[in-house]
């Protein structure tokens, strides 16, 4: 008996279905659901990583205030960004190799394994080497870039040349591409469309699994914030977290800062009272010439820059400090 064209269409139709539902089925039992993290684990291991430097920031910014002539001091806060990336660069590497996760991931209980079906630990310096990329390397470069693009903004449109305008133009609408894509991914991870919660991830080659009780076992030495027992590992979980919590608190307060600041100045415009001259005024002319980066007080150079929110002038520290405790008023 031959074949119509329809029996041998329908015989290719169920072949394909066959095909198409047995690499499904090997592609979903590759991954177990029960082994990936949750969508909030995630979310409060990000909120930890940004909000760790603000915190630490915070920390060094109350002892530099303590201590506003200590040139040492000064010296790590003009190279704050660049130490910090150091530093976090070693403790990430230590993670990665001995844990195989970030700092981060690790005090959620999570690791790293590579993508791609096998769920592999990566063990090599190469595979570690893209982790660390994206891990240290592009929040500096992108929090540098930032800082830049605020540098252009506020700069005259005279000085600019056409690459800054370019860059100015473009640099918002890369951001914004940027974070639609990673809500996509987190959107997917959520509902379990993806392994990958994350661009970056992805692009590493590697997703995120829950440590295991072997895993744990299988450490030289278990971190201190992974034991579930003792009173020294609670208070130590504790001291890791302070300086995410005073990133949030920091973030919070500028917040209130701004919008007390926003108000006074409405009040201020309308009452139409004009902020007296500060201390020591000097002439129109000599005001001109001045260099933008002196203290109205002292004519020196800034140090540990501070401004007064209802006039605007921006002095030293120590100057400031003393003269309001000396004259009592602002």
């Amino acid at each position: 008996m031959i074949p119509t064209n329809s029996q041998n269409g329908a015989a290719s139709a169920a072949a394909f279905r066959a095909v198409h539902t047995g690499a499904a089925t090997q592609s979903s039992s590759d991954v177990n659901s029960s082994q990936l993290p949750s969508i909030f684990d995630i979310l409060a291991q990000e909120s930890l990583v940004t909000s760790l430097k603000p915190g630490l920031r915070s920390i060094f910014k109350f002892i530099l205030l303590c201590y506003p002539r200590a040139r040492h001091l000064r010296l790590v806060d003009k190279f704050f960004d660049e130490i910090y990336t150091l530093f976090n660069l070693m403790i990430e590497s230590h993670y990665l190799k001995r844990y195989s996760g970030s700092f981060s991931e690790n005090f959620y209980g999570m690791k790293r394994v590579l993508h791609g079906g096998s769920g592999k630990p990566f063990t090599t310096f190469r595979q570690r080497l893209r982790s660390l990329f994206f891990l240290v390397l592009l929040p500096y470069l992108s929090e540098k870039l930032d800082k830049f693009r605020e540098k252009l903004a506020n700069s005259s449109a005279q000085s600019r040349t056409w690459l800054s305008h370019l860059f100015l133009q473009i640099y918002p609408h890369v951001k914004t591409i940027l974070m639609v894509i990673g809500l996509l991914f987190q959107v997917t991870y959520t509902f379990s469309y993806s392994p990958i919660p994350s661009p970056w991830l992805y692009m590493a080659g590697v997703r995120l699994e829950r440590l295991t009780p072997d895993d744990i076992q299988a450490f030289e030495a278990v971190p201190l914030h992974l034991k579930k027992a003792g009173l020294l590992a609670k208070l130590w979980r504790i001291v890791l977290s302070t300086p995410s919590v005073l990133g949030r608190l920091s973030l919070m307060g500028l917040a209130k800062q701004l919008f007390t600041m926003d108000g006074r100045m409405s009040r201020a415009a309308g009452q139409q009272v004009a902020p007296q001259h500060p201390y020591k005024a000097v002439p129109e002319s000599y005001v001109l010439q001045m260099d933008v980066g002196k203290c109205p007080l002292c004519y020196r150079l800034r140090e540990n820059d501070t401004a007064l929110s209802v006039s605007g002038y921006v002095f030293c520290y120590g100057c400031i400090n003393q003269f309001v405790r000396r004259e009592k008023k602002w």
